[in-house]
């Protein structure tokens, strides 16, 4: 997800509710201690209203004198140019304002530990949180579309938590500045060292991480977002500034007994506000989110968790050989402008200007044509009604596809992960799929 071609996207937000620490299966042969982040996420049809819609902020600037005064803040990152002249610029970023991460859980640092929210991405592996008292904390209000009522819109305040650094006794500063960018943005910072807790208890020591006191270059998809900072999944080699990710240190320090974490992400279409369904796993997996075997298949290369696709097909349009790049941030699958222009052509989708998603008719669902993905002599199958996103209450679904210029691979992002329960193994470099048990 966070890579040059990539998407911090936005679907539907998921945050912790709960911690558990159990023993794995008896169908678990390797029969690990497994540690459970049970997620919760957001219904499908916030996501497409986001599409849908132009989303607009407000800074609330306390004042000395006066309460609190929603002042309106021009955002340079918006879902079209203002001009057909400035497209271009502003495409990729247009695309990720509107298509941000889906699911989030709960990570702690410092002693005493102060909690978080972050995003668990398997395509970036720097961790980075906001500084407290910082503009990264200062609260927003979102104008956000709500058709419940009337005039169909609704007003959310978003506050990011910061680290208050001078309350954890075993934080250390220094003078290493941290930057990356993603596709939605760029954040800076500082390096620093500190405790990270993921799940209940595992204790990660001296983990570096970066804190930030601007966030506002990230845009909106990370103030639209209920997040506050990024926890890498992917590979060392992978993260700024060559520092060991957070699951690589938990590994050499043997908080985890094995190399492995897995995710389980709850296909949440109807309305309810949240669902309590998703979970990621450290230390291995668990069969119960499984039906029939796992099927492992390896890296071709170990940065970003990504496979050989041997062929593609979305009926009977063959993409070809691929690569595919796995990741749990990403809403939608992506790929290339003109496979993807053609397979929205081919199910009778929409292409409009200066929109990067394609809307379809939601009666197309039912006759949407399956995906499917031959790896190494298997085949995996997305469902043709799994391709199409849709709000039930206004009648509006998008093709969960989107195109990105220039991008070298596919992101297989939630769409496809949540029809497979997905397990990565770091140690092994290589990455397991089953088909996802849905209750």
């Amino acid at each position: 997800m966070k890579f040059l071609y990539s998407l911090p996207l936005l679907s539907t937000f998921v945050s912790l509710s709960s911690f558990s620490t159990i023993s794995a299966s008896e169908d678990d042969e390797s029969n690990p201690t497994l540690h459970r982040i049970p997620l919760k996420s957001r219904p499908q049809a916030e996501l497409v209203d986001l599409i849908y819609s132009h989303i607009n902020q407000v800074r609330s600037i306390p004042s000395s004198s006066e309460p609190s005064v929603p002042v309106a803040v021009e955002e340079d990152r918006r879902l079209r140019g203002s001009s057909p002249s400035d497209f271009r610029k502003s495409e990729s970023e247009a695309v990720n304002d509107y298509l941000n991460t889906q699911y989030y859980a709960e990570v702690k640092v410092g002693t005493p530990p102060q909690s978080f929210e972050v995003i668990y991405d398997t395509g970036s592996s720097n961790l980075w949180i906001p500084k407290a008292q910082s503009v990264c904390t200062e609260p927003f209000t979102l104008i956000m579309p709500d058709f419940h009522k009337f005039p169909p819109i609704s007003f959310t305040t978003v506050h990011k938590k910061g680290l208050i650094t001078e309350e954890s006794s075993t934080f250390k500063k220094t003078d290493e500045n941290m930057s990356i960018r993603y596709g939605s943005g760029a954040v800076e910072g500082k390096f620093c060292t500190d405790t990270v807790t993921l799940a209940e208890n595992l204790e990660v020591k001296n983990q570096y991480f970066a804190i930030v006191k601007d966030c506002d270059p990230m845009g909106l998809a990370y103030k639209m977002g209920k997040f506050d900072g990024i926890l890498g999944m992917g590979f060392d080699g992978l993260a700024v500034g060559h520092k060991k990710t957070v699951f690589s240190n938990a590994v050499d320090q043997q908080v985890v007994d094995k190399s492995i974490f897995s995710f389980y992400l709850a296909d949440n279409k109807g309305d309810s506000k949240l669902s309590h369904d998703s979970e990621l796993t450290f230390g291995g997996y668990d069969p119960k989110h499984m039906e029939g075997e796992l099927e492992w298949f390896p890296l071709s290369r170990a940065l970003y968790w990504e496979i050989k696709v041997n062929s593609m097909k979305v009926g009977n349009f063959d993409v070809g050989t691929v690569s595919g790049v796995v990741d749990t941030g990403t809403s939608l699958m992506a790929g290339p402008v003109e496979a993807v222009q053609k397979i929205a052509d081919m199910v009778g989708a929409w292409t409009l200007p200066f929109l990067p998603v394609h809307p379809i008719a939601c009666s197309k669902a039912k006759s949407m044509p399956d995906m499917t993905l031959e790896i190494d002599g298997k085949i995996l199958t997305v469902k043709g009604e799994n391709l199409v996103l849709k709000n039930p209450l206004t009648d509006t679904c998008v093709l969960g596809i989107v195109g990105l210029p220039n991008i070298p691979f596919w992101i297989l992002g939630d769409v496809f992960l949540r029809q497979f329960y997905t397990v990565f193994d770091m140690g092994n470099e290589r990455v397991g799929f089953a088909v996802a048990k849905q209750d």
